[in-house]
């Protein structure tokens, strides 16, 4: 996936959305095809114990299904009922292929990396800059496994200095980043993630419904927030 890798502006989410590979699955046999091969591959490697984590690969409802379309896809054996299935069945795989997507740019391009720290969605283990020491990791992609040097995260700043150091528009996109991941977040929640006070998330989130891009859902505290 080398489609979206020109330069960010900083608070431009550069990498590939959920919503957007959802769209491609329906449009792009091609590319349908690739994520039904890329979630087996996963899932093959979770089996191996090479790849960590229970969503990683077909979920255990589909243990068997997804295995089986997937090899008559691989071995170009699939009848288009059979194809149509498997479509259907990966068009629920969309966060793990943003996951795998953002993780091969970021191999492709280790400069994005300090833009998905940003965004609050830097692979665990990826560090763009030196190695630090502790227990490596694998950022993975299809077919190939690198080990990377942990993530060190940054002390939060003080609260002077978070207050200017985003703008609204720019926590707006920053929100919506963390989201494509992260779907039904409480504010409080978020606010951690990106490293900022629930205060200052109150002019971004109002923007975002007034836009109709988020919807919230649910009572005093414990309001989600949803992509709409």
């Amino acid at each position: 996936m080398t489609d979206q890798t020109s330069k960010p502006n900083g608070s431009t989410y550069p990498f590939i959305s959920k919503a957007q590979i959802a769209e491609r699955i329906e449009t792009d046999a091609d590319f349908a095809r690739q994520c039904i091969l890329i979630i087996q591959d996963r899932h093959q490697r979770r089996l191996a114990g090479t790849a960590h984590g229970p969503r990683c690969g077909w979920m255990s409802s589909h243990a068997s299904l997804g295995p089986r379309l997937a090899g008559l896809v691989a071995a170009n054996e699939a009848r288009p009922e059979d194809f149509k299935k498997a479509i259907t069945l990966v068009a629920r795989y969309t966060k793990q292929l943003a996951a795998h997507f953002r993780a091969e740019q970021l191999q492709q391009n280790p400069s994005l990396a300090a833009v998905a720290d940003r965004f609050g969605v830097l692979p665990q283990g990826f560090a763009s800059g030196a190695a630090v020491s502790g227990t490596t990791e694998t950022v993975a992609t299809a077919g190939s496994a690198a080990p990377v040097a942990p993530v060190v995260p940054d002390p939060p700043p003080a609260e002077s200095d978070r207050t200017a150091a985003y703008t609204t528009d720019q926590l707006v996109e920053r929100v919506i980043g963390l989201l494509e991941d992260n779907d039904g977040l409480r504010t409080e929640e978020i606010a951690q993630s990106l490293g900022v006070s629930t205060k200052e998330l109150l002019d971004p989130i109002q923007v975002l419904v007034l836009e109709g891009r988020i919807a919230r859902r649910g009572k005093a505290r414990g309001v989600r927030n949803y992509l709409k």
